[in-house]
């Protein structure tokens, strides 16, 4: 696969999200995750490619003896599963998300939730930081999804710092009282 989610030769023929990071990991060695992530930048910067990528990827599968496409988790996922380019690629993604804010929505929106429910975080509080560091430059409805959506992007240890900050914008944006008051219930803070 290449990172716009075309086909290509260096992974093969492989189409499973499972099968694309395995085969991530084993092949990837420091500087060869380096170039895969200037790689997905470049290719990532087109709204057309990041939009494509965070679509299910399909795979050709048997039902009742014919032949069918099975979805799959997204390309971007899938290469978010690998430890050796998961933080540079968050990273990318969120100030990605942060560019198509204004200019292309729904390709935001899309970006932010492949964030959600990810297996695990190699730097959650790192991560915290970088969504929380967007809210205050993107429109309301984004910084509304953000919000709602921090207690199922972010993992355990970055609690504490996404606790605090909720509670500052709480304190500095009454209009977002509703959302954070959610997150931060969702978050284990019983009084919020």
């Amino acid at each position: 696969m290449r990172v716009d989610g075309s086909r290509n030769h260096i992974l093969g023929d492989v189409s499973s999200h499972t099968v694309i990071t395995n085969a991530l990991a084993d092949r990837l060695d420091q500087r060869a995750a380096d170039s895969l992530c200037a790689d997905i930048r470049a290719t990532w910067v087109d709204d057309s490619k990041m939009e494509r990528a965070c679509k299910p990827l399909r795979r050709l599968g048997i039902r009742n003896g014919r032949s069918s496409h099975v979805g799959m988790q997204s390309l971007v996922r899938a290469v978010l599963a690998v430890d050796r380019v998961q933080p540079e690629l968050l990273t990318f993604l969120v100030q990605r998300i942060a560019e198509l804010a204004d200019e292309n929505f729904d390709i935001a929106r899309t970006l932010l939730y492949q964030l959600k429910w990810l297996d695990y975080i190699v730097d959650g509080t790192a991560l915290c930081e970088t969504l929380l560091a967007i809210v205050d430059v993107i429109p309301p409805a984004l910084k509304r999804d953000i919000v709602e959506s921090l207690p199922e992007i972010i993992d355990v240890v970055s609690r504490p710092t996404a606790i605090e900050a909720l509670g500052e914008l709480r304190d500095a944006n009454h209009s977002m009282m509703a959302p954070i008051v959610d997150a931060l219930g969702a978050l284990g803070v019983d009084d919020a």
